[in-house]
């Protein structure tokens, strides 16, 4: 073969070459850019979470209308894992949904849930929605933390149609049957607990506390069991703090709440705020209400700091149609309490004129028994 047919032969199989090797790199530049774009399109349809594998259902993925699953008592250590920040998503679960898909614990308490999803400190928070499809977790938490719950603190998180069973103790500060402390716009809907609540300060039946200004929505909620602290506590919110706003409707309270302190009641222990909307309707007590001071079936102490809203024209204090059948009495039957009623212990100067226009004529005071 000629020299010059060589050199063509050659440059032909080096041309070919250089083919193979380019198709090969933009295959694999290609491949890549197909990884990255998959990853960010997980990203941004989870929101704040990516998660390198679901709960052990396989099912979900994080979005509202396939949520993941939580199926057993191992899904839900990885659940409470995840939202510490140790495992697979970010930022407490913004944007996440999770559902319980079967009942979790038994009676015996060798089967129960220990462990709360966070850990109580104040930088660990719940911010997804928890959909509790009507399935009941049983409980048995004792730790020593600053806020306690089956949920310890939540921040713009809803928790609907959930029910907590067993119980719940904090030998160092507040606890509640659904979550410890409560932050941001959050909503608590159709959930019953029905553990024994103990607490070293604020105790709820649902909520033990709220933080930083928060918008508070309670709906349908329940409580059925012993809710006992040494602070404000409440059947269903032991201390509203520094609260926005606050509403509840139509939830219950059937357990029996003890404080040793001050502001004990059916519904809400304590409110306190700058000039914070306050909206409290068809709610009933039927527990037995103990306390030494602000004692009542309903509110035990709203403390509003500033000049309330009535005098503006917004009508910001609602609390109407609520009704105590319970019975209100002192923790001490030989030492007589102050400020013991049916439906608010105690308001502050600017909200006596709301109380004696509306409070009196609209709620009703089925049984009230002063020791």
């Amino acid at each position: 073969m000629r020299r010059a047919d060589l050199s063509k032969k050659d440059a032909l199989v080096e041309t070919n070459n250089n083919e193979s090797v380019s198709t090969s790199f933009n295959k694999t530049i290609t491949n890549i850019v197909i990884s990255v774009l998959t990853v960010v399109g997980m990203f941004l349809i989870v929101g704040t979470s990516i998660y390198s594998a679901p709960y052990s259902s396989g099912l979900g993925d994080g979005s509202a209308n396939n949520p993941y699953i939580i199926l057993n008592l191992q899904d839900w250590n990885d659940f409470a894992t995840d939202i510490a920040g140790q495992g697979n998503v970010a930022n407490g679960g913004a944007g996440v949904y999770f559902k319980l898909t079967a009942d979790l614990g038994s009676e015996n308490p060798a089967d129960r849930v220990t462990r709360p999803i966070g850990d109580g400190s104040y930088g660990v928070f719940f911010r997804g929605t928890f959909d509790g499809n009507n399935k009941t977790v049983w409980v048995d938490i004792n730790m020593s933390a600053m806020s306690l719950g089956l949920f310890c603190r939540l921040d713009g998180a809803t928790i609907k149609d959930l029910t907590v069973r067993g119980s719940i103790t904090n030998t160092n500060q507040c606890a509640g049957g659904i979550a410890g402390h409560l932050q941001g716009t959050s909503s608590i809907l159709n959930c019953s607990n029905y553990a024994k609540i103990t607490a070293n300060t604020y105790a709820g039946g649902i909520i033990a506390a709220t933080d930083n200004g928060a918008v508070v929505t309670l709906t349908n909620c329940h409580n059925y069991n012993t809710v006992t602290a040494s602070q404000p506590a409440g059947g269903i919110v032991g201390n509203a703090s520094s609260v926005i706003s606050i509403k509840i409707d139509r939830s219950e309270n059937y357990g029996s709440v003890t404080s040793n302190g001050y502001a004990t009641a059916g519904i809400v222990g304590l409110i306190t705020g700058d000039r914070p909307f306050v909206n409290i309707f068809s709610c009933v007590n039927n527990g037995v209400i103990s306390g030494d001071y602000y004692v009542s079936g309903i509110v035990g102490y709203i403390d509003a700091t500033q000049k309330a809203h009535y005098l503006s024209p917004f009508n910001s204090y609602n609390i109407v149609g609520n009704y105590n059948s319970g019975t209100i009495k002192p923790l001490n039957e030989y030492v007589a309490s102050t400020c013991m009623a049916g439906i608010i212990g105690k308001a502050t100067d600017a909200f006596k004129e709301f109380v004696a226009r509306t409070t009196k004529s609209k709620n009703k005071i089925f049984y009230l028994v002063i020791s």
